[in-house]
Order: C-alpha cells, then sequence, then structure tokens
C-alpha cells in the first residue's frame, strides 16, 4: 500500500493478475498486446484468462488495497488515504483479423463506520460529527489511427462489492494503444467533544474522540476484447459470384416454366 495523506488526490495505473503463463507481451488470437510504460513496471503481469471463439479475456492487476484505519482517540484531524496506478500499452491487430469491442472490468469494495459519541455532550460542550467516504476513479483511453476515445468512470461512497464495467465499440485495426489509470481514496474524521467539567473551585476540559474508519480497493480488473476475422477479397469475390450464379440459375428455372 503507498500511503499519501491530507490533501494529496489521487490519479492513475493498474495492471496484471492470475492464470496461465504471466508475461509482459501476449499473443491471443488476432492480435498482440504489450507494456510500454508503467508506474511501477516490475509489479504489471497481465494474463491470458482464456481465448475461445472471439472473445479474448486479459487479466490486470487492480490497484494495491487501501484500508485506513482513521482516527484513533488521540487524533482530531482529518485523514486522507489513497493509492494511484497507471499503464500504458501498445498492441496490433493481425492482418485478417479486427476487434469489433473492448470491456474494461473489475470489482470495488469498501466500507466506513463512523463512531458516534456515547454520551450527551451538555452544557459548555462543543464538538463535531464524524465523518467518512471513498472514491474509486478508473480511466482507459483506446486509440487508433489517430482517433481516440476516453470512458472515464468514478464511484463514491462504496459500501459493499460492486462490479463496474466500460465498453469500447468500434473497429480497431493495425496498431493501436490502450491506457489504463486508476485512482481510490478513502478519507475519515472522527466524531469528538471537548467537554467543559466545574466542581467546586475546579474546573478542566477533555477533549474525546470516537473512532471513525473508511477503506476502499479494486480487484478482479479484466479487459474483455472481442476478436472477428475480415474475410479476404477473393472470399468477397467467390460468395459474390456464387450469388450471381444462384440469380442465373434461378432466372433460367423462371424462364424455361414460361416455355413449357
Amino acid at each position: 500500500m503507498r500511503t499519501m495523506i491530507a490533501g494529496i488526490l489521487l490519479s492513475n495505473l493498474l495492471v496484471g493478475a492470475p492464470l496461465a503463463h504471466a508475461a509482459q507481451e501476449l499473443n491471443p488470437t488476432g492480435f498482440t498486446l504489450a507494456l510500454t510504460e508503467a508506474l511501477y513496471p516490475s509489479e504489471f503481469d497481465m494474463r491470458v484468462l482464456s481465448d475461445n471463439g472471439g472473445t479474448v479475456q486479459i487479466a490486470l492487476p487492480g490497484a494495491i488495497p487501501i484500508t485506513s484505519p482513521v482516527q484513533s482517540a488521540s487524533h482530531g484531524t482529518e485523514y486522507l488515504n489513497g493509492d494511484d496506478t497507471w499503464a500504458k500499452l501498445g498492441g496490433a491487430v493481425r492482418e485478417g483479423y479486427r476487434i469489433t469491442s473492448v470491456t474494461l472490468s473489475g470489482v470495488l469494495s469498501g466500507a466506513f463506520d463512523i463512531g458516534q459519541p456515547d454520551r450527551v455532550c451538555g452544557t459548555g460542550c462543543t464538538g463535531t460529527a464524524g465523518v467518512a467516504g471513498n472514491a474509486a476513479r478508473i480511466d482507459w483511453t483506446i486509440g487508433n489511427h489517430g482517433a481516440t476515445t476516453s470512458l472515464p468512470t468514478r464511484y463514491t461512497d462504496i459500501t459493499s462489492p460492486q462490479a463496474f464495467s466500460s465498453t469500447f465499440t468500434g473497429q480497431v485495426e493495425g496498431d493501436f494503444t490502450l491506457d489504463v489509470s486508476s485512482a481510490l481514496e478513502a478519507y475519515a474524521l472522527s466524531a469528538n467533544q471537548l467537554v467543559h467539567h466545574l466542581s467546586g473551585d475546579f474546573e478542566w476540559y477533555e477533549q474525546l474522540y470516537w473512532e471513525t474508519t473508511s477503506s476502499i480497493a479494486l480487484s478482479d480488473l479484466t479487459l474483455t476484447v472481442q476478436v472477428s476475422a475480415v474475410p479476404e477479397p477473393g472470399t468477397y469475390a467467390m460468395v459474390l459470384a456464387g450469388l450471381g450464379l444462384m440469380g442465373f440459375a434461378a432466372r433460367r428455372r423462371e424462364a424455361m416454366r414460361g416455355d413449357n
């Protein structure tokens, strides 16, 4: 976990995960895909999960889970914890194939718990309520033949596992790029009370805190690529010729029936 406290907002990377043969370059049906640059290249470990019937699934490593136990009884300041990561990929669609869609999917999980004062503040007492939350941003961009498409997504206040997906639909041929980034953030501020005590000639103040926690994690990040074969020009010619012959035969049958 990489931690960033107070006011530092994060943004960027992800990539790599389980099965078969780990590699920095993949060669599934119809295309190649390789890492060109990353924030943490040593942690990059993408893998082909499946390659069947024109559907290729590639596992990417989600961002490192974040757990931020925020506000113990000795602290009263807001606490921010986050992680971000990014990777740039390059690929090439093989001759005779085209990519027709790319989907990025994964699972976000998180929780936060706001501690509640267990006593009534009373006269001469001041305090603030606890707050907590989390947020995730997953951005990716695909580029092909000079055109780029960006697909940003943002999620907030995640309290249970939540699947997400984002899909690019369009034809990709030849060289292409794929840039992916993720940023996770968890924050919290404990409930607190400054209690004024007065007993006879004695008075004193007591600062009380109630722990608040927040966390967020990204996992099961996966690329799903749809690939289709492109018929050769000769194949189109054969199909057209076949259709022409079928039409000619149909017209000839009609003509023969008319003669009869």
